[in-house]
């Protein structure tokens, strides 16, 4: 952290983090352990970066709580929104949901007042309180939906909906996490959802022995929502690569991954290809 920068223990943690949003509903023995273990950060920096996206030192591993100020997340250079005093960030890494930080966390407005708990710390209160996982991963699943949606919510195939058949969506649509090697999709799978890449990139590859690299990526699955059907094109043309010859599609953020769709070219596997 720059010599701006502050951080001190607050004598007074439990009593301004049980009031938070994301201890809320959790007990007080659990919330007593959280305060315990943070320390108090005020940044005063206009700007100023708190957490680099892909970065994977241990010392950016820490699960963040905003209790004053705002910050601007942001992707490859895209914002994707702010977080204000009922938010957290640093938690796709804090909660072993990925090992890189997915997004770029900068100040916005002044002062910010966070609350840092270092990675190692929040796990072993989840291991000594196990009922507590369950309420903070939906806050952290909520919270993650927010922050992305408004870039799925840009696809072109949604782009002749209106505003309830979005909301339908959000109120059905899950966060999942891809490493790298790890199949997305796969023509021997049943698949009932649709998949959208909101972070990251895949390889589409035609089921044959082949050797790449790969690595993680951010999607967003969505569960059939009833409306009238329609034919669109997937993704930006200037996004979409199609190399007929070697049978290899490449897509990048946001895109959508339709097993329909994707029927027509065969026998088609998904894989993660980029870092977070």
């Amino acid at each position: 952290m720059d010599d701006d920068d502050a951080a001190d223990v607050d004598t007074d943690s439990y009593e301004v983090l049980s009031t938070h949003p994301f201890c809320r509903g959790l007990r007080k023995e659990v919330v007593l352990a959280i305060s315990r273990a943070s320390k108090r950060w005020v940044f005063t920096t206009p700007g100023r970066i708190i957490v680099q996206e892909g970065t994977v030192k241990a010392e950016h591993s820490s699960l963040w709580i905003v209790t004053r100020g705002s910050v601007e997340v942001a992707e490859s250079g895209q914002v994707l929104g702010t977080l204000e005093t009922s938010g957290i960030f640093g938690d796709s890494v804090a909660f072993g949901r990925c090992d890189q930080q997915p997004f770029s966390v900068k100040v916005l407005q002044l002062p910010v007042i966070a609350w840092c708990l270092p990675a190692a710390e929040l796990q072993q209160v989840l291991r000594s309180h196990p009922a507590a996982v369950a309420i903070m991963d939906e806050f952290v699943d909520q919270q993650e939906k927010r922050v992305i949606w408004p870039r799925v919510s840009r696809l072109i195939m949604l782009s002749h909906t209106g505003p309830n058949f979005t909301k339908q969506l959000l109120k059905k649509a899950l966060v999942k996490h891809f490493r790298a090697f790890s199949t997305i999709w796969s023509p021997y799978q049943t698949q009932t959802s649709m998949r959208v890449v909101v972070c990251g990139k895949v390889l589409v590859q035609k089921n044959t022995p082949s050797d790449f690299e790969l690595k993680s990526c951010l999607s967003m699955t969505i569960n059939p929502v009833k409306e009238r059907r329609k034919t669109v094109q997937i993704g930006e043309p200037d996004k979409v690569e199609v190399d007929e010859l070697h049978h290899v599609r490449r897509l990048s953020d946001p895109e959508a991954v339709s097993p329909t769709y994707l029927a027509q070219e065969h026998l088609l596997t998904i894989r993660s290809s980029s870092t977070m």
